[in-house]
């Protein structure tokens, strides 16, 4: 929507559980990682607006993006015996690469480096919108890379069924992790089904 000239975005709130509301640790966590996630502005990023909290409970305010995730799409062609067009599938993904890339390689306004690991890159979080803008979301786990972390030594966050074997071997991961599962994703878009398998 237009105003004056002005876009206006619609904002999506998101809260703590409950059952997470009680713990410092995580909401601490959840700062971090919304603080780090609201340096980003691209047209193929979701972006974060404010973070903070209301009535002891931690929240996120974000922008909302009218339309399904890759996945709920991906289903509701599997369910109806379609296929998404090759030259389709190839731009949503580059989309998607775009935003990826600049987050891998974000500089700051003073110019200095905070490259971005998003660690969790599925068809579960890239968002279609009814426009056609394609949108990675939940940065939620994301890592700036040379910033302290939090996640436990020997741990990965992500979907398995879309992380790097680095990852699962609990190695140090870097840009080249979310480029694996955004190969996985555009596989799947292209064939219908995982190019692994597995038996856990």
């Amino acid at each position: 929507l237009a105003e004056g000239g002005t876009l206006i975005v619609e904002p999506w709130l998101e809260r703590v559980l409950d059952s997470f509301a009680g713990s410092p640790e995580f909401v601490e966590m959840l700062f971090a990682e919304a603080r780090a996630n609201a340096r980003l502005t691209h047209p193929n990023i979701v972006q974060t607006f404010d973070v903070g909290m209301n009535n002891s409970v931690a929240y996120i305010l974000m922008e909302y993006v009218r339309g399904p995730d890759l996945k709920k799409l991906m289903n509701q062609l599997k369910r109806t015996g379609k296929a998404l067009p090759a030259p389709h599938a190839m731009r949503l993904v580059a989309d998607a690469a775009s935003g990826l890339h600049y987050a891998h390689s974000y500089v700051d306004p003073t110019g200095k480096p905070h490259p971005m690991v998003h660690r969790d890159v599925s068809p579960h979080n890239i968002l279609v919108s009814l426009d056609g803008a394609i949108k990675l979301s939940d940065f939620g786990i994301a890592k700036v890379v040379g910033e302290a972390g939090h996640t436990a030594t020997g741990t990965f966050k992500g979907k398995v069924m879309y992380v790097s074997p680095e990852a699962i071997a609990g190695l140090p991961i870097d840009a080249r992790h979310d480029v694996f599962s955004l190969g996985v994703t555009l596989f799947e878009l292209l064939t219908g089904q995982l190019p692994f398998k597995r038996e856990s």
